[in-house]
């Protein structure tokens, strides 16, 4: 089961790197180029009848000379003219929008600015917000059929007996000396008769008689 979840994910960091799936975010659309009619009187974009064409911030506007006359491509604000101060009846000529806004345009024959006569306008809108994308990390994955070598710690249950290990060395005998194992005895008295009192205890009479 493991090793399937570690191929699975190496599988998943390919597909991201190929652009087959996305991974983290949403990248920006590419820019694109838009095409423009320049026929006689009119500007239009590839819907018939309208003069207005909206792209994203960084397309490119490509103009088609398709009609029988001269005409030119103009900015409002001069940003861009072709042909540089003339005009054609055939051709091209391509403008890149870096910025969001409106920009309105003219034929220097055939119009003016401000949306007189034969004139365009370019909507340009804002580009979405890239978000960042995380760099996917690769990590070392075990070859295929490749064993893991798994450690598993043992438990033990019970309670370890501790192992003493030496020689034990026995309390040395202690050694009571001559002198105090030999207790005196007191002096023994002599024996007395039964009945006699010690001639000590009785001093002898000396007084005279009452």
């Amino acid at each position: 089961m493991k090793r399937l979840f570690v191929l699975g994910v190496a599988l998943l960091v390919a597909a991201a790197a190929l652009n087959l799936v996305p991974f983290g975010g949403t990248a920006s659309a590419a820019p694109t180029t838009v095409s423009v009619n320049v026929g006689d009187l009119y500007f239009a974009n590839p819907n018939p009848g309208s003069h207005t064409t909206t792209i994203t911030a960084g397309d490119t506007v490509m103009w088609n000379w398709i009609g029988s006359a001269l005409h030119s491509v103009t900015a409002d604000d001069a940003s861009f003219d072709a042909p540089a101060g003339s005009q054609q009846i055939s051709g091209t000529f391509s403008h890149t929008f870096g910025t969001a806004g409106s920009f309105a345009y003219y034929c220097r024959v055939h119009g003016d600015t401000a949306g007189v006569g034969m004139s365009g306008t370019i909507v340009v809108q804002a580009a979405p917000a890239a978000t960042d994308t995380p760099t996917a990390i690769a990590t070392d994955t075990p070859a295929a059929g490749t064993a893991t070598n798994t450690r598993t710690p043992t438990t033990t249950s019970g309670t370890a007996t501790p192992v003493v290990s030496g020689t034990a060395t026995p309390l040395a005998s202690a050694t009571v000396p001559a002198a105090e194992a030999t207790q005196s005895s007191p002096p023994s008295s002599p024996p007395r008769a039964i009945g006699t009192s010690p001639a000590s205890l009785f001093p002898p009479n000396t007084g005279t008689g009452d």
